[in-house]
């Protein structure tokens, strides 16, 4: 997936998938080109303060929220940034693939989002792409 593929004319975009696939790579590639984005991670505590109170730019014209669903009730929260956000402001959420078992119960975003799952890539898809025979991508002749 590229950053290209991912549309932003849902009120938000979650990106879900396995460990390691790439998501949080992805999302500043999402973020070239725009005027004014702003990034904000769960793991990081100055930017889980921000997300807490919602003190983020209310002016960003993007806001790439990462991690959230280690939030308690983050559904409901989520819900209620996207339907207060202010008219033009894009949102794409990253998360791993344990967002996927939630998205058919509980809060409803249903028509507010979205949804993208990121798959990982095998060594025959990356060989492929990269015109490189498996023999080549075999690590010390394995």
């Amino acid at each position: 997936m590229t950053a290209a593929a991912i549309s932003l004319s849902s009120p938000a975009a979650e990106l879900t998938g396995a460990r390691q696939v790439g998501k949080t790579t992805l999302a500043p590639q999402v973020m070239e080109g725009r005027d004014s984005p702003q990034y904000l991670n769960w793991d990081v505590a100055e930017d889980r303060s921000g997300l807490l109170c919602q003190s983020w730019n209310q002016r960003a014209d993007l806001l790439v929220f990462v991690e959230i669903h280690k939030m308690a009730d983050w559904k409901a929260w989520l819900k209620g940034v996207i339907n207060a956000r202010p008219v033009g402001q894009a949102l794409l959420v990253t998360g791993s693939a344990w967002m996927d078992t939630f998205r058919q119960s509980g809060e409803s975003l249903a028509g507010r989002y979205q949804h993208l799952h990121f798959d990982s890539v095998s060594v025959r898809e990356s060989c492929a792409h990269s015109g490189m025979s498996a023999d080549q991508a075999r690590p010390c002749g394995i």
